[in-house]
């Protein structure tokens, strides 16, 4: 296991950190990745999912999908990804999910979470995934929130190898 601590004093901050991380992740290899995002409401989980998407060149707006449990996004290739620092991305779609009220681990099944996080080509980036710890890869990564007054918080980022 390999783990990172930052803190973080705003939350301009916290996406930077997650633009480079999305970045990182893009390049690093030709697996599934599966990510969870876990702290308290108001930790910065959304906040970091903003910087993901700015990072991978998504024009729309990451916002939570708390209420219809996941988002999904084609990943742009070509000139415009690269113009934004993004060289190259192995994944063609990033899912978003948000498990906050997941009534229980069918719901996900019932929308192919499975045959999602199996396909190499998906990024898999998930809020609130300790509620369905179970279910994740061995191999996932673990980034946690943890506010420490209104404007910082420490991200913790685990990769199980």
């Amino acid at each position: 296991m390999k783990e990172i601590s930052v803190i973080t004093q705003s939350d301009n901050e916290t996406r930077h950190i997650a633009e480079e991380f999305a970045r990182e992740l893009c390049a690093e290899t030709n697996m599934c990745h599966v990510v969870s995002l876990e702290g308290e409401p108001g930790a910065g989980k959304t906040t970091f999912m903003q910087g993901v998407g700015k990072g991978l060149c998504i024009k729309q707006q990451m916002t939570s999908p708390t209420f219809i449990i996941f988002r999904v996004f084609d990943l742009p290739r070509g000139s415009s990804a690269s113009l934004r620092g993004l060289k190259k991305c192995i994944y063609k779609r990033l899912y978003h999910f948000d498990c906050y009220r997941l009534k229980s681990y069918e719901d996900l099944r019932a929308l192919d979470f499975e045959e999602i996080i199996a396909n190499s080509k998906n990024l898999v980036i998930i809020e609130w995934g300790d509620m369905i710890k179970e279910h994740l890869p061995k191999d996932h990564i673990q980034i946690k929130f943890k506010g420490l007054s209104k404007d910082s918080r420490e991200i913790t980022i685990q990769h199980f190898l």
